[in-house]
């Protein structure tokens, strides 16, 4: 996996080549934006990846870091927002919690 990392200067470079950009958060944005849970996410994704198996679009998520989460500047790329459901107390997940509940196969 580490070999074929690929390092970008930007975000606008990084998802140059995805059709499905899904981006996480746990805010509630001033953004008109389709917010999808994990079960739609994954849905998406999976129906994306599968076009890209017959030579069309690609998928991706997109984290935030886990100190600040993603701004409105990074989630103008994506095409959907991700909530995981939690509590609202404790809405923040760390990366890892976060990407094993999107990795998860629905």
């Amino acid at each position: 996996v580490l070999e074929g990392a690929r390092v970008f200067r930007g975000l606008d470079e990084a998802v140059a080549d995805l059709s499905e950009v899904i981006g996480t958060s746990a805010r509630q944005r001033d953004m008109t934006i389709t917010i999808v849970s994990p079960e739609e996410a994954a849905r998406l994704a999976v129906g994306t990846l599968a076009n890209f198996a017959r030579g069309g679009a690609r998928a991706g998520y997109m984290f935030g870091s886990e100190r600040n989460g993603l701004t409105n500047e990074d989630l103008v790329y994506a095409d959907r927002i991700l909530q995981i459901p939690t509590n609202p107390a404790f809405s923040s997940l760390n990366l890892g919690q976060a990407v094993q509940i999107c990795g998860y196969e629905y």
